[in-house]
């Protein structure tokens, strides 16, 4: 399912909330902020464009670097994406702390 999900899927979701769960029972919520496509990326036999979701989230939240299953609305959304955890990005008041999602 990872290599046909494209930047489409995300974007009814930017500013909603989503549940991220690990394998190892962590759990904790963040929020879908933006989806970029990157269509410079896009090699000639690629089906999808390169695209990235930013998610944003508490600073006080313990997270784990691995593969998650995304929940939106109560529902299995993803499973086995890799999230990780990214500074800031320019412009940006680190008063959140922000994910990222990268699908090439």
């Amino acid at each position: 399912m990872l290599d046909t999900v494209c930047a489409q899927n995300f974007n009814p979701y930017i500013g909603k909330a989503c549940r991220l769960s690990h394998p190892d029972g962590l759990s904790f919520d963040l929020v879908i902020d933006s989806v970029t496509e990157t269509p410079k990326l896009q090699r000639p036999q690629d089906i999808r464009t390169p695209f990235s979701v930013l998610l944003t989230g508490d600073l006080t939240a313990s997270f784990h670097l691995g593969t998650f299953t995304i929940e939106v609305d109560g529902a299995t959304f993803l499973s086995d994406v890799y999230i990780e955890r990214v500074a800031p990005p320019w412009g940006l008041e680190p008063d959140k702390a922000f994910y990222q999602i990268i699908f090439n």
